[in-house]
């Protein structure tokens, strides 16, 4: 058996903690210099099918708060060729004046059965129950499929 000199440390593989501690350091510095870049990278992807989507979906909300809040059915139709909305009660009345603007023609898509060609309708009970037909939103880049949950009336954007 070999002995070792006295006074000679014994070296053992591995990190030490403090060398760890400045890695991990060094990782989340660097991290956080990139996030802000990819994220902005992220969201400048987010063009027209994305701000078309928010705005079919700012429209059905606003269709099911004024059910509610008016206490009769109320149907959205938006026509995918001219990406335009319309907002009537029951009976065929207009809720509010004219059509609102999507901003965002050629973009829109109808999916499912559409009662007329190139319409998508959403039937909106006071109770909070919506029917209805989906939406294809597309851009050269991507589609966005928005569609509305039966029970909840609650309108929600998935990738397609």
């Amino acid at each position: 058996m070999t002995r070792r000199p006295r006074g000679t440390a014994r070296v053992r593989p591995g990190h030490t903690l403090v060398e760890m501690v400045a890695a991990l350091a060094i990782i989340g510095i660097a991290a956080s210099a990139v996030a802000p870049a990819w994220r902005g990278a992220r969201d400048a992807r987010d063009d027209d099918a994305g701000r078309a989507a928010r705005s079919v979906v700012r429209l059905l909300e606003g269709a099911r708060a004024t059910a509610a809040r008016r206490g009769e059915v109320v149907t959205l139709a938006i026509d995918a060729t001219s990406a335009r909305a319309w907002l009537t009660t029951g009976d065929g009345m207009p809720v509010d004046a004219g059509a609102v603007d999507l901003g965002a023609a050629g973009v829109l898509a109808t999916i499912a059965p559409a009662t007329d060609a190139g319409r998508a309708r959403f039937v909106f009970t006071p109770a909070g129950m919506a029917f209805g037909d989906a939406l294809v939103v597309r851009d050269g880049v991507r589609a966005l499929r928005v569609h509305v949950d039966p029970w909840t009336g609650e309108a929600h954007v998935e990738p397609r």
